[in-house]
């Protein structure tokens, strides 16, 4: 399993389990916009004490690969989709949401 960088951008509700407003930036440099559980995408306990915006992980698979893209699928594991019901987005390899994540998360290699 795979996660993709993205950015919370708000706190919608603080009760638990808390649900946040997140955004994930695709190749074409598109904002796709999502609201969810705060534990989908941050593992900070208490949501309300979040300094925003801030960088969150979105658990994906890989769909498809590209040379410089990859196309990830948010329905699973965690059945996420966009504010438009969207749950495929083809994203950079380099660059972008697929680079420079913690350790603690797989990253794509291109190859």
């Amino acid at each position: 399993m795979v996660s993709v960088e993205v950015e919370i951008t708000a706190v919608v509700d603080t009760a638990f389990p808390g649900f946040v407003e997140f955004e994930l930036v695709d190749a074409r440099g598109s904002r796709h916009a999502f609201v969810d559980k705060a534990p989908i995408v941050v593992s900070e306990r208490t949501v309300g004490s979040l300094e925003l915006p801030c960088r969150g992980h979105l658990r994906c698979q890989v769909v498809e690969r590209h040379r410089d893209t990859v196309v990830i699928g948010t329905s699973a594991p965690d059945s996420v989709e966009s504010t438009t019901g969207q749950t495929r987005f083809a994203v950079l390899t380099s660059g972008g949401p697929f680079s420079g994540l913690e350790p603690l998360h797989a990253t794509f290699k291109a190859g």
